[in-house]
């Protein structure tokens, strides 16, 4: 596998995130969860200007110590903290699927799960594919 990179080896990433800030429907506003008296205060602007000064100063911390600086805060969000999944057994080589707790994500973006018998489970990046809406991960196909 390759990973795009510019010419001098730099590399870029473009982050897309969706918000509803008013719509009532079909899904929860954000102005929707604060006090009637706050919803005037809740706009797309500053709505922005909070996510973005958050991720300047998450990025800072990323570029200056890599995951380990941001890697407490990264796992105590993380959604996917405990859930049981199944490794496929193509995933591992095993003869059988196997029933795993994801534990965290490793700096270098290796998934760990533990078994019930208390095994670590990696699961590295490039080569698995993850499906975590049904509870998945198999080898990736090229």
């Amino acid at each position: 596998t390759s990973t795009p990179a510019l010419p001098n080896g730099d590399f870029r990433c473009a982050i897309g995130i969706g918000l509803n800030v008013h719509n009532e429907q079909p899904t929860v506003s954000l102005a929707s969860l604060v006090a009637p008296s706050a919803r005037p205060l809740v706009t797309r602007e500053r709505v922005l200007a909070a996510i973005a000064d958050r991720l300047t100063h998450r990025l800072s911390d990323l570029f200056r110590g890599g995951f380990n600086a941001i890697s407490k805060a990264y796992h105590s969000q993380w959604m996917h903290s405990n859930q049981s999944i199944t490794v496929k057994a193509d995933a591992t080589g095993s003869d059988q699927d196997i029933p795993v707790v994801l534990s965290h994500v490793r700096a270098d973006g290796t998934l760990v799960g533990m078994t019930e018998a208390g095994e670590e489970v990696l699961l590295d990046p490039d080569g698995s594919t993850v499906d975590l809406l049904q509870c998945l991960i198999m080898r990736k196909e090229n």
